[in-house]
């Protein structure tokens, strides 16, 4: 943050983001699903008029960060499909002038569903759960009224009906 000549605090330069993107996704088997994205950044700040930000990673950003979904139809179990889902986010940069960085993290979420009809009525049932690891990890970060950091979710368990009406 920069003051003008009103004393006015505001947000000063630019961040730029170079990287590449990729995903694909699609059916390896007939029973089996799959999708994959990963990405990777290059981030850095510049014309912000303070020496010690220019030229440093822009923060919250990891320089890595992908994820794999799987999705598995079991054979003899119609309308069962189990689910799976690995996240990774590399280091991210929390202040500014990139002195503290909060380390990486894996995510791993395991879920299944089951469709059927119920009097005639197509419904599914899903289970899952978040972050089967318990993995504590930094979610986000921001260098903002002095800083903070926000948790990812612990273990969390979830059930679901869902009704076609």
């Amino acid at each position: 943050l920069n003051a003008d000549d009103s004393s006015t605090y505001m947000r000063a330069g630019e961040a730029r983001h170079r990287g590449i993107e990729l995903a694909l996704q699609g059916k390896a088997l007939r029973d089996f699903q799959y999708s994959v994205a990963l990405a990777a950044l290059d981030t850095e700040q510049s014309g912000t008029g303070q020496a010690g930000m220019d030229g440093k990673r822009v923060t919250n950003v990891p320089k890595f960060k992908s994820t794999a979904w799987l999705e598995y139809a079991v054979p003899g179990v119609q309308g069962l499909k189990v689910n799976g889902t690995w996240q990774y986010a590399g280091s991210k940069a929390f202040d500014i002038e990139n002195r503290t960085f909060v380390p990486g993290y894996h995510v791993l979420d395991l879920g299944a569903a089951y469709a059927t009809r119920i009097a005639g009525t197509r419904t599914t049932f899903r289970a899952g759960v978040h972050n089967a690891a318990d993995t504590f990890y930094w979610r986000d970060v921001t260098p903002a009224l002095g800083g903070y950091l926000l948790p990812g979710a612990p273990r969390t368990f979830r059930l679901s009906a869902q009704v076609d009406l």
